[in-house]
């Protein structure tokens, strides 16, 4: 190799790491980097990985629950779990759950209903208890949310087979009681029932960690006479006594990025808070809010801006347990189908930006990792 040549391998040796803004990255498995850095982060990092990325195996359709705890850089496997298609935690990652099909799909049978009404399969694992369940849905839950060790799926139910052209009567949550093994639909005490009925708009409040909040609403005839509740109401469900009541509807804030000085974070353009190439930091919690309350330019600060060339995605995720850094996910898709996706961390005071991981599993692995959720 003559001089030229080896600087040319040089320079772009050298670009690439400081393309992935940190040096020292440390491969966990196959196609997957963490770059540990020199900030102080709390918390963990939890996901879902194929089994044979980590250990010798002919079964390529299970995974492993994974986690990096981000104070020591430690990597540790929690549990075995089926295949990764749909994975989330909680909040405090004390409770997650992986979705698949109940079944594959045979040749055709893709073409007789949507992917979101078959029948769904939900491996639960809650972490303190090191014990995993799975229950059957009828259809692939539209939300999931967790309340301790109680489990709750909101999903569309059909009158008969679901089918593409088919129209869900109800929109229900399912509750699951970990420790009792009860899997039971979320009803109002002694409600009237409706020919349409509505139960949607879950969200759990960290202050109040035994409840959780939701939305009922309903149309069309009356099948049943009983209380009537009213409609597009926020209510609560408490988790301790199974208590539902009604509640003020106090729930600005929720699906806002907050940080830890009570200012928000999210991207803007069409699609704020959640997707886009410049990040801002603003006291309104969006940039629709922004624009209609103070639209000055003034009234908000750029932390950082990403990419878009090639078709790149940039989705904000999550304020850190701390909420002093944004975490970001750019995916850029490959041919096949296949994607990688680059995890960044933000300081929401500084606006320094670096990557924290680099996720390049279906691209060099021949292998599939779940979305990334950064825990307490």
């Amino acid at each position: 190799m003559n001089r030229f040549i080896k600087l040319i391998v040089t320079v772009c040796l050298f670009a690439n790491t400081c393309f992935a803004g940190e040096t020292g990255g440390r491969v966990l498995f196959p196609g997957f980097t963490f770059y540990r850095g020199q900030e102080t982060l709390s918390g963990r990092l939890l996901f879902v990985v194929s089994q044979h990325l980590l250990h010798p195996t002919n079964h390529s359709d299970t995974g492993v629950i994974c986690e990096v705890d981000l104070a020591n850089g430690e990597f540790r496997e929690l549990s075995r779990s089926p295949s990764v298609e749909y994975f989330v935690s909680s909040v405090n990652g004390d409770a997650c759950a992986v979705l698949s099909l109940e079944k594959s799909l045979k040749p055709g049978e893709v073409m007789l209903a949507p992917f979101e009404y078959l029948p769904t399969m939900a491996f639960l694992y809650c972490r303190d208890l090191r014990q995993s369940k799975s229950i059957r849905l009828t259809s692939r839950p539209k939300d999931v949310a967790f309340v301790g060790r109680h489990f709750f799926f909101q999903l569309d139910v059909f009158d008969g087979e679901a089918r593409f052209g088919s129209v869900p009567s109800r929109e229900r949550i399912v509750h699951y009681d970990f420790d009792k093994g009860i899997q039971k639909y979320l009803e109002l005490p002694n409600a009237s029932r409706w020919e349409n009925e509505r139960f949607n708009g879950m969200y759990v409040d960290a202050a109040a960690s035994n409840l959780l909040h939701f939305r009922y609403s309903h149309h069309g005839a009356q099948l049943r006479e009983g209380r009537d509740y009213p409609i597009a109401s926020l209510y609560v469900f408490d988790v301790e006594n199974g208590v539902v009541k009604t509640e003020i509807d106090k729930d600005g804030d929720v699906g806002a990025f907050k940080c830890f000085d009570g200012q928000f974070v999210w991207f803007g353009g069409y699609d704020t808070p959640i997707m886009g190439s410049k990040l801002h930091k603003s006291k309104w919690k969006d940039e629709r809010f922004q624009m209609l309350m103070e639209p000055s330019e003034s009234s908000k600060k750029t932390l950082a801006k990403f990419s878009r060339f090639g078709g790149k995605v940039n989705k904000l995720l999550a304020i850190s347990p701390c909420r002093h850094f944004a975490f970001i996910r750019s995916t850029t898709e490959a041919s096949g189908g296949r994607s990688g996706n680059t995890y960044h961390i933000v300081d929401v005071t500084t606006g320094h930006s670096r990557v924290l991981l680099r996720d390049e599993v279906q691209l060099r692995a021949n292998g599939s990792l779940s979305s990334v959720w950064w825990v307490k």
